[in-house]
């Protein structure tokens, strides 16, 4: 197969400020002319898909998918841009789509073969960074899980502990109120014969014993 498109490595290689500027100038020129070539949209749509730049990334894919539709002839170059543009968004379901109707028409095409391994890379990458986001959400639900219960179990303890307070301050309350007027109103008027007086400290036999 033919072997004119790009490895996936020059998609990486951006242009300077100045040349993708000659590119974007000549196709406002021609747009602005309401007549712009298929060649200046595809080179600007190309410099934009090289860019570092998301938006441009976006444009320059948008651009390539309208060749796409519009040109049948540049059908097959533009599937291969177009999967290097979604490789190098990220977007590798897109890639992979484009990259792999490209391979449909052409198995043996080496560009097209190494952007595949590429892209798989990409994915196994990105699931591997999934599964590490979402060990990591779930070390840290853990940890919050834990803190709320720590939290919830203090606060159990110290509502047990005001509530036994409070029982014990109500009976104390209650003992005040009403056991320990009852206890001194039994003492005030408890019969004279049930008090003892100093006599009966002394056996009576001795007393009498001891009178002249």
């Amino acid at each position: 197969m033919a072997t004119d498109l790009p490895y996936a490595a020059d998609a990486q290689v951006s242009l300077s400020y100045d040349e993708l500027e000659v590119l974007r100038s000549q196709y406002q020129k021609e747009l602005a002319q309401s007549h712009v070539t298929v060649q200046t949209k595809f080179n600007y749509a190309w410099g934009l898909v090289k860019s570092p730049v998301n938006e441009h990334q976006v444009e320059g894919v948008r651009l390539l998918q309208d060749i796409y539709r519009t040109e049948p002839s540049r059908r097959r170059e533009c599937l291969y841009y177009i999967a290097l543009g979604y490789y190098k968004m990220g977007n590798y379901e897109d890639a992979k789509s484009f990259n792999d109707l490209l391979l449909e028409k052409e198995p043996t095409n080496l560009q097209a073969q190494s952007l595949s391994a590429l892209i798989e890379r990409g994915v196994t990458r990105e699931g591997y960074v999934g599964m590490a986001l979402a060990g990591g959400a779930v070390a840290l639900g853990t940890l919050v899980l834990a803190g709320i219960i720590r939290r919830a179990t203090r606060k159990l303890m110290q509502s047990c502990v005001a509530d036994v307070l409070f029982v014990f301050l109500t009976l104390m309350q209650f003992v005040r109120l009403y056991t320990l007027p009852f206890i001194g109103y039994r003492i005030l008027f408890a019969p004279l014969g049930s008090s003892r007086n100093d006599s009966d400290s002394y056996p009576y036999d001795d007393v009498h014993e001891r009178t002249p």
